[in-house]
């Protein structure tokens, strides 16, 4: 129950909304951030007989793992759905085989494709193995393509000027990134690719 949250459950219902999906909402429980204690929450949801759940929590190192963990004892019916960006690989190492079903969706996953035979991604994860010997996520991800592309702009540019360098950015392609060849909006947003997933024997396994 925050901008987060609300957020990320409009945009939801706005998308259903305008593929005139008709769906039937039966159950709908809000919790703050720091929560744990989900118990209360998902036997209403039980009750409710749902379809689909729709987990929406950015708490990935507790409220996530134990979302995951108390739906699965509750015996949950129907699918269960992660929000986008809201799995990372340590959710599903906490949460164990509780995880295995699950269904998300996110933006980048370092040894599958389009992102394995990257070049400029495959020295990424290499150099982040070899200096932090951790398999580097999403996050240290993007961290490193903003980083390349402000780099990539400065040198087209000849300059080190803001102005001059995020003009370039908004409604710039850029190719031979991390992250593969790509866009930002006009107001200088990404235009990202979300790839669906499910979890499978604890590991990530994206769908083609």
């Amino acid at each position: 129950n925050d901008a987060y949250g609300n957020g990320a459950q409009a945009s939801i219902e706005g998308e259903l909304k305008k593929l005139n999906w008709a769906y039937e909402k039966v159950a709908e429980e809000k919790f703050p951030f720091a929560q744990a204690d989900f118990r209360v929450a998902l036997t209403n949801v039980v009750a409710a007989k749902p379809d689909i759940t729709v987990a929406i929590n950015a708490n990935e190192g507790l409220g996530m793992p134990a979302t995951i963990r108390q739906a699965r004892q509750s015996r949950l019916p129907g699918k269960f759905v992660a929000a986008v960006g809201t799995v990372a690989p340590s959710v599903i190492e906490v949460a164990g085989d509780a995880a295995n079903g699950l269904i998300g969706a996110d933006i980048y996953f370092p040894a599958v494709e389009p992102f394995a035979s990257n070049p400029a991604n495959l020295k990424f994860v290499a150099k982040s193995q070899e200096m932090f010997k951790y398999t580097p996520d999403k996050f240290m991800a993007l961290g490193a393509t903003a980083l390349q592309v402000w780099a990539m702009a400065a040198n087209e540019l000849k300059t080190l000027d803001r102005e001059a360098v995020a003009k370039r950015i908004r409604g710039g392609n850029f190719k031979g990134t991390v992250m593969g060849d790509i866009k930002f909006e006009a107001n200088g947003q990404l235009g990202s690719r979300h790839y669906l997933f499910t979890v499978q024997n604890g590991k990530i396994a994206v769908q083609p």
